[in-house]
C-alpha cells in the first residue's frame, strides 16, 4: 500500500517577463529581447500554472508598444534589462529612478513592479499593483490578464474567476467572441478551473479555445499547439493518459513543423510527453525525452536556468523511481542552488524542491534528514503566500505523511486534518485534493483500528474521485486498494477481494503493465490468496509481482518479503496436494 504524498501532479512553473517596450522598432525590439533573455519571442510568457501558458506573448504587444519610451528614460530601460536578467533589486532602483525622472506613465511603473515582485516569489503583492495598474488604465487587457495570473498564483481562485470573467466580457464586447483576445481570456479562465479542480467546466473553455485559435490562425500554428498543450494538461491531471498524451504529441509535431522551430516550445512539449509516459510507467520512453529536454533548455539557456532547473525535477523522479538515490540527490542539490541563486532563498518555488529533497529521503525511509526540509519549505510557503495557501496545505500533508511512515500516526493525523481545512476552504469538499487528504485520513484510522472511520473516509475519497475522474482513474484504484486492506485487516476477506481485483484491472489498463503499482496490487491479491489459504493462486499472483519488479524496480524493499511469501505458497501448495491425495 503506497501513502500519498503531495499536492497535484507537479510539472513546476516557467516564469518569464511578459511584455517590454524599448525606443527602437519593433524588429530590434524582438533582437534585443532574444538577447537579453537568449529566449525565442515567442516563447516569452509571464507564467505557466501546472505546465498550461496562460498569458499574452510580447510579440502581442511589442509592435504596438515599441518606442513610445522617450530617449531620456534610461532608468526605466535599466530596470527592463535589470529585471530580465533576474536582478530584481537593481530592477527596483531603477524604477523608483524612473518614477522619481517623471518620465515614464506611472501605469508602467506599476506594472513592471508587479511583474518584479511576481517574479520574487510574491503573487499577491503582484495582484495588488497590477490592479492599481489597471485602475489607471482598464483597457489595457494585458495587465487585467496578469492580475488574473498573480491571484490564481496566490491562491485567490474567487477573485482571480471574477478577474477573468470581466476579463472575457471586455474581450467580447470590444472584439467579439471569436477573436483571439477572447481565446486567450478563455484560456486563461479554463487554467484557473483547472487549479480549482472544476475540470468538466474547464474542458469545454479550453476546446472553445481550441476552435477559435484554430480558425483564426489555422492548424499549424504556435498559438494553436499552445492552446493543445494546455488541454493535455487538463487531460493529464485527471489521469486520462492517453488523450493528454495524443495532444502533447500533436502540439510537438506543430512546434517542430514549423517554418522557423521555437526549440523552447519543442522542450515544453516534449516534457509534457514525458510526464505522460511517467504517469503510465513507461520510464525508459520518459527519461529519454526527460534529457532531450534538458540538452535543449541548457544548450539555448544555460547550464543554471530556472527552465533547465525544472526539467532536472522531472529527471529526479524518474531516479527516484529507479531507485537511483545518489544520483537523484546531487540533481536535488543542483536544482535547489539554481532556484536559491535566481530567486533567494524564501522564493515560494524554493519550497518546493526542498519538498523534493525531503521526499527523496523519505524514500530512502531517511525521515529524521527529512523533517527538517519539509518544516523548512512549510515555513517558506506559510510566509510568503500565507497560512491558508493550497501549498501550505501540501506542505501539511507531506510532513504528515512522513510522521505516519515512521509510525507517529498521533502527531500526522492533526497534520492531515489541518490540510484537509486548507483545502476544503480554497476548493470546496469535492475536489480530488480533498480527496487525497480523506484518503490518507482513512490510512491513519486504519491504523489507529479506527475502522469505521476509516471505512468512511475511504468511501469519501472514492466517492469524489468517481465523480471528479470517472471509474477508471488511477486515484480510484489506489482508494479501491486501500479499502480493500481494511476490510483485509478485519478479514472481511470476501469484501476485499473484489476490491483489490478491480483496483489491478484499473492500473494495467491504464499503466504499462510492468508498472510497480501493478506488482503492488497483485501483491495484495495474492497476500489475501494466501489468508484465504489458495496457495497455489496466491504463488501465481506473488511471481508475477516479482517478475514486473525485478525489471522495474530491482531494489524495490518490498521484493524480500514477496519471494518468502512465494516460497510459503509453493510449500504449502504442495502439502495441500498431498493431503488431497
Amino acid at each position: 500500500m503506497w501513502h500519498v504524498y503531495g499536492g497535484a501532479s507537479i510539472i513546476g512553473l516557467f516564469l518569464a517577463i511578459y511584455a517590454i517596450w524599448h525606443k527602437k522598432p519593433p524588429v530590434d525590439v524582438i533582437t534585443l529581447l532574444e538577447e537579453e533573455l537568449r529566449l525565442p519571442i515567442s516563447t516569452i510568457n509571464l507564467v505557466s500554472m501546472s505546465g498550461q501558458r496562460i498569458f499574452y506573448d510580447v510579440s502581442n504587444c511589442a509592435s504596438e508598444l515599441a518606442g513610445r519610451i522617450d530617449e531620456k528614460a534610461g532608468n526605466y530601460e535599466q530596470a527592463l534589462k535589470a529585471s530580465a536578467k533576474g536582478r530584481f533589486e537593481d530592477a527596483k532602483r531603477f524604477l523608483t529612478a524612473a518614477e522619481q525622472d517623471n518620465l515614464v506613465e506611472k501605469v508602467k511603473i506599476l506594472e513592471q513592479r508587479g511583474i518584479i515582485e511576481f517574479r520574487s516569489g510574491l503573487p499577491l503583492l503582484a495582484a495588488e499593483l497590477f490592479e492599481k495598474a489597471r485602475t489607471l488604465n482598464p483597457e489595457r487587457l494585458d495587465i487585467c490578464n496578469a492580475e488574473v495570473v498573480a491571484l490564481s498564483n496566490a491562491g485567490k481562485y474567487e477573485r482571480a474567476i471574477k478577474q477573468a470573467s470581466a476579463v472575457l466580457e471586455m474581450a467580447d464586447l470590444r472584439f467579439g467572441n471569436s477573436s483571439l483576445e477572447y481565446a486567450t481570456a478563455l484560456n486563461n479562465l479554463a487554467c484557473i478551473y483547472v487549479r480549482q479542480g472544476r475540470y468538466t467546466e474547464a474542458e469545454p473553455i479550453h476546446l472553445q479555445a481550441i476552435s477559435i485559435r484554430e480558425n483564426a490562425l489555422g492548424a499549424i500554428h504556435p498559438d494553436f499547439a499552445n492552446s493543445l498543450h494546455n488541454l493535455a494538461s487538463l487531460y493529464h491531471e485527471i489521469g486520462r493518459f492517453q488523450d493528454a498524451g495524443k495532444l502533447y504529441a500533436r502540439a510537438l509535431e506543430i512546434d517542430e513543423s514549423l517554418v522557423k522551430p521555437n526549440p523552447l516550445s519543442v522542450a515544453n512539449d516534449l516534457q509534457g510527453l514525458a510526464s505522460v509516459y511517467f504517469s503510465r510507467g513507461m520510464f525508459d520512453d520518459s527519461e529519454r525525452l526527460i534529457r532531450k529536454t534538458i540538452e535543449i533548455r541548457e544548450a539555448i539557456l544555460g547550464p543554471n536556468h530556472l527552465s533547465v532547473a525544472y526539467a532536472l525535477s522531472g529527471m529526479v523522479a524518474l531516479l527516484i523511481k529507479f531507485a537511483r538515490f545518489k544520483e537523484a540527490e546531487e540533481l536535488c542539490k543542483r536544482v535547489l542552488q539554481i532556484k536559491e541563486i535566481s530567486l533567494g532563498k524564501k522564493h515560494p518555488d524554493v519550497a518546493n524542491s526542498l519538498r523534493d529533497f525531503a521526499l527523496l529521503y523519505a524514500r530512502q525511509g531517511r525521515f529524521h534528514e527529512a523533517e527538517p526540509l519539509f518544516k523548512r519549505a512549510l515555513d517558506i510557503s506559510t510566509t510568503s503566500l500565507g497560512e491558508k495557501h493550497p501549498d501550505v496545505a501540501s506542505g501539511l500533508n507531506d510532513l504528515a505523511a512522513n510522521y505516519y511512515s515512521q509510525g507517529l500516526i498521533e502527531k500526522a493525523k492533526p497534520l492531515f486534518q489541518q490540510a484537509l481545512e486548507i483545502r476544503t476552504e480554497n476548493f470546496g469538499s469535492e475536489h480530488v485534493l480533498v480527496a487525497m487528504i480523506l484518503n490518507n485520513i482513512g490510512d491513519s484510522d486504519r491504523a489507529l483500528c479506527h475502522f469505521k472511520e476509516s471505512e468512511l473516509n475511504f468511501r469519501r475519497a472514492l466517492e469524489i474521485y468517481m465523480a471528479a475522474l470517472g471509474p477508471m482513474s488511477l486515484d480510484v484504484a489506489n482508494v479501491l486498494n486501500n479499502l480493500g486492506a481494511l476490510y483485509h485487516s478485519q478479514y472481511r476477506y470476501e469484501e476485499a477481494k473484489p476490491l483489490f481485483r478491480r483496483a489491478l484491472e484499473i492500473r494495467i489498463a491504464v499503466l504499462w503493465a510492468m508498472h510497480p503499482d501493478v506488482a503492488n496490487s497483485l501483491n495484495n491479491l495474492a497476500g489475501l490468496l494466501f489468508d484465504l489459504k489458495s496457495y497455489n493462486d496466491a504463488a501465481a499472483y506473488y511471481l508475477q509481482a516479482i517478475e514486473i519488479l525485478e525489471k522495474s524496480a530491482p531494489d524495490h524493499p518490498a521484493l524480500k518479503d514477496m519471494r518468502k511469501y512465494y516460497s510459503k505458497s509453493q510449500t504449502l501448495t504442495v502439502q495441500q496436494n498431498n493431503e488431497i491425495q
